[in-house]
């Protein structure tokens, strides 16, 4: 599996994604599949004659619309370790640590991974209730995922005002969270200026909230803060986004318990932009491969260290762009999709969103009504979950159709028509 790592991108905008639907708003049904073969390399320089290292394992994943395989994984190492411990945190997520008893100068370890990831598009029958009942959480949940920290202060007056604010008309846990990653999206921008790095690095909710900017870190630990919130058990995550050849450093972004999937489901939380608009800016996870969930492992190593992720990807298989689509569900349970609003043209566009066509007693929610999509975005679209609840009396069989339209100044950019029949 040792190779020259040389990217492999296929340029392409999103609007073009499989079959482009001839509108401005689609939604993308189907799957984004990447072969990927990522090396992360740690350059140690030990002060003395032992050192120690800890690299982490990477596990295949099956989550609702998030999957990744492991085909194969090796480590490497300049010089052969003395001795290798494996170990696993609450959840599941495993770790290496090697030690030297007697370490060179410098010491260069390799995690070699052979990945196929797939991020899947289609409609979201995830049944969890918004407020979430603690009743519904596990014992270990709600004493790990749901209390204030240092870095996520989910008890603080002003994140608990801001998520009720945000969250006020979610009908379904995953409507509540979408919409504070949204509202993250929209509100916080991406920056490590003098202020965020020099000279004390601080990356808690408080202090991004207050500064509306931050990184990735940043992002994660206001989003865990404002879902706990509310009652929504969220921890931080760590990984890779394989869209682009290398980068110094790893990403963060956050894992969601759903009681009905009795798991955690990951999310994209920082203003994310995809190299080559292979994906639209989402909460969605494609091209990413998690390394870990929860809290952080012992650290890397006690020596010096540098580090460096390098990626050679294809992208075998892409969602198709429909502008109507189709779902079954039970009766007064949600279903939802994932819609993309592209930009009409080169220019910022101020765009609105909104229900033009739904049955009497049908519930429609939108993640976001109003969007901002500037010229200077790297990416031209954006995605907004539509959430769908029919009557609790509804018979089966009962077909409700709803037309979602998207408009600039008045004049419309396009329309997506969802047609959801009730199942049971």
């Amino acid at each position: 599996m040792r190779r020259v790592l040389i990217a492999v991108f296929i340029l392409f905008a999103c609007a073009t994604v499989g079959q482009a639907a001839a509108s401005n708003l689609y939604v993308l049904e189907g799957s984004l599949v990447q072969s990927t073969d990522y090396t992360y390399r740690i350059t140690l320089q030990p002060d003395g004659s032992r050192l120690d290292c800890n690299v982490s394992l990477l596990d295949s994943v099956n989550q609702p619309w998030y999957r990744v395989s492991i085909l194969d994984q090796a480590i490497h190492a300049s010089t052969m370790w003395s001795d290798r411990y494996d170990s696993e945190n609450r959840y599941g997520y495993r770790s290496a640590r090697l030690n030297w008893y007697s370490a060179p100068a410098e010491v260069i370890v390799e995690r070699e991974v052979r990945a196929r990831s797939e991020a899947i598009y289609g409609p979201i029958t995830l049944s969890d209730t918004f407020p979430v009942s603690r009743d519904a959480l596990p014992w270990s949940i709600r004493s790990s995922a749901l209390a204030a920290t240092d870095q996520s202060q989910s008890d603080d007056a002003a994140i608990i005002s801001t998520a009720d604010a945000v969250t006020a008309e979610s009908v379904s846990q995953l409507d509540a969270v979408v919409r504070i990653l949204s509202w993250i999206r929209r509100t916080v921008v991406y920056a490590c200026s003098a202020e965020l790095c020099d000279p004390v690095y601080r990356t808690d909710a408080l202090f991004t909230l207050e500064k509306k900017k931050g990184n990735c870190v940043s992002y994660a630990h206001l989003a865990i803060a404002l879902l706990r919130a509310v009652g929504i058990p969220a921890v931080e995550a760590e990984g890779f986004v394989a869209d682009r050849a290398e980068s110094s450093a790893s990403h963060a972004w956050i894992a969601v318990y759903f009681p009905s999937y009795e798991g955690w489901i990951e999310f994209e939380s920082a203003d994310w932009m995809p190299a080559y608009r292979e994906a639209p800016v989402t909460f969605l996870m494609p091209q990413h491969l998690s390394i870990r969930i929860g809290e952080a492992t012992d650290g890397i190593s006690r020596a010096r260290f540098s580090e460096r992720h390098e990626a050679s990807f294809t992208i075998t298989q892409r969602p198709e762009a429909k502008t109507e689509v189709r779902g079954a569900v039970a009766a007064g349970q949600p279903i939802a999709w994932v819609m993309t609003v592209e930009r009409p043209s080169w220019e910022t566009a101020q765009l609105h969103l909104s229900v033009l066509d739904a049955p009497a007693g049908w519930t429609v929610s939108l993640s976001e009504r109003d969007l901002v999509i500037d010229e200077n975005d790297v990416s031209p679209t954006i995605d907004v979950l539509v959430t769908i609840i029919p009557p609790a009396q509804a018979s089966r069989g009962t077909i409700g159709v709803i037309t979602v339209g998207c408009s600039q100044q008045g004049t419309s950019v396009g329309n997506v028509r969802f047609e959801v029949e009730v199942s049971s």
